[in-house]
């Protein structure tokens, strides 16, 4: 990506601009979980031709092998727990 057209914001529309993207990141992030919850829940990775969640999400989604075991760990997690969610 580019960061040029990024120059002229100001330093406060920078960090506002930044914020805002931390917050919808987080939102996203969190809808993915639940939404990884439900795949795993009607097992619908098997439906697909992966052999486990890991592989849905690693080939299936794209993710690294880190990032599919984060996921799946706090979705399996929250579905468990949900209080932990907040």
């Amino acid at each position: 990506m580019n960061t040029r057209h990024f120059r002229p914001l100001s330093d406060q529309n920078l960090i506002r601009d930044l914020k805002h993207l931390v917050r919808t990141e987080r939102s996203i992030t969190l809808r993915i979980i639940h939404l990884l919850i439900e795949v795993e829940r009607r097992q619908l990775y098997l439906e697909l031709g992966y052999s486990s969640m890991h592989d849905f999400a690693s080939r299936g989604l794209g993710y690294s092998d880190s990032a599919s075991f984060r996921r799946i760990k706090t979705a399996r997690s929250i579905a468990l727990y949900p209080e932990i969610e907040g």
